[in-house]
């Protein structure tokens, strides 16, 4: 907690939780309702202001987000089991379509779980350039299983604007988030984050920035069934994906990429990752676009299941540990012939082949 004094009336108290600050005069209180359900406690039921039922428990979650006022708020859900079903005439289950809303839980305690047969979103932010939203401290469960659908509504948090202007500031972080039928995280938009969260097996991709710019860093991802895509962009420059864990258990599998950036991108990083593989792996990066740098990471795949590394020209891969990998250099500029760079890697067990791409090559270790 930082105290900034600067005369009596404009005291300020700013509170700075992991890379998000919040400030609020002294004096004056934030607007924060509550929201419980049928099996939180006694005393988080007597001071809630909406109880829901553990039936469609996303009418009592919306009806506390649209009853915060003009400026904003907090949403506090506390303790229990949430029910969540699709709300009608939208997206998702829970619908922040509106700026400066933070939905938080207590922690994974707080526990949203989509209903049978519902094939929508968790939580669904949207909106025409909805701006500031924070969702921290809860637990989300798609339920794959009994969820299913086309397109890409069927995610446990998915942010993109509804109108011309794209969503902006939005941080999803603290949070536990698992079997989503599509991703447990997408989110199109300027300056979107993904930070220190719990993400298990998804369907499709289990975390994906849009857009950008954007950053996904300190995440533990566990897989354990079949996950096409882990963390990665889609049409997206300017993005960071930095101090991730990836552990792909030996009943896990990743069917396409562990870690990817989309062609005709730029300017993204890679840095300081740990891809560790007891199930198979087919890629465990597609770095496409160009001007990337990947740096600092350890790939390491099964010893009898190799595994792919792709990279695109314009490249610079720096102080990575590379383990049964079948590295591919490609080249799909039109004219500029861009080099990639590798330079201070360790190549254990590891190939390279290069189609066409101009390399540049120092001070790498083979073994």
């Amino acid at each position: 907690m930082i105290l900034n004094v600067i005369r009596p009336s404009l005291i300020r108290i700013s509170f700075l939780t992991a890379g998000v600050v919040l400030s609020v005069p002294l004096g004056v209180s934030a607007a924060t309702l509550t929201v419980a359900t049928c099996d939180s406690a006694e005393s988080s039921k007597a001071h809630a202001d909406f109880v829901g039922d553990c039936n469609g428990d996303q009418q009592e979650i919306n009806a506390a987000i649209q009853a915060l006022p003009p400026v904003g708020g907090t949403v506090l859900l506390m303790e229990g089991h949430y029910d969540i079903k699709a709300a009608s005439g939208t997206l998702g289950g829970v619908l922040i379509d509106r700026s400066y809303v933070t939905l938080e839980g207590v922690g994974p305690s707080t526990r949203l779980r989509l209903a049978d047969g519902q094939n929508t979103n968790v939580i669904r932010i949207a909106g025409n350039g909805t701006t500031d939203i924070l969702v921290q401290h809860l637990y989300i469960d798609g339920n794959f299983n009994s969820n299913e659908g086309a397109g890409f509504e069927l995610c446990g948090v998915k942010a993109a604007s509804t109108g011309s202007s794209p969503i902006r500031n939005v941080t999803v972080q603290d949070t536990s988030i698992e079997k989503s039928y599509r991703l447990n995280v997408m989110l199109d938009g300027v300056n979107v984050r993904i930070l220190n969260n719990r993400l298990g097996d998804a369907r499709s991709d289990v975390a994906e920035i849009l857009t950008g710019p954007g950053e996904m860093a300190n995440n533990y991802v566990e897989i354990g069934s079949v996950t096409g895509y882990v963390l990665g962009t889609d049409s997206a420059s300017t993005v960071t994906i930095a101090n991730n864990i990836v552990w792909v258990l030996s009943s896990g599998s990743v069917s396409q990429v562990v870690f990817r950036f989309w062609g005709g991108q730029y300017r993204n990083v890679l840095s300081n990752n740990q891809v560790h593989a007891d199930g198979p792996i087919a890629a465990v990066a597609d770095i496409s676009g160009y001007f990337n740098v990947v740096s600092g990471n350890v790939f390491n795949a099964r010893w009898d299941q190799r595994s792919q590394f792709k990279v695109n020209a314009g490249t610079i891969v720096t102080g990575n540990i590379f383990q049964n990998i079948d590295i591919k250099l490609i080249d799909t500029t039109p004219a500029d012939r861009w080099p990639i760079t590798l330079s201070s890697n360790f190549f254990y067990l590891t190939t390279i082949t290069n189609n066409k791409a101009i390399l540049l090559e120092s001070d790498n270790t083979r073994r």
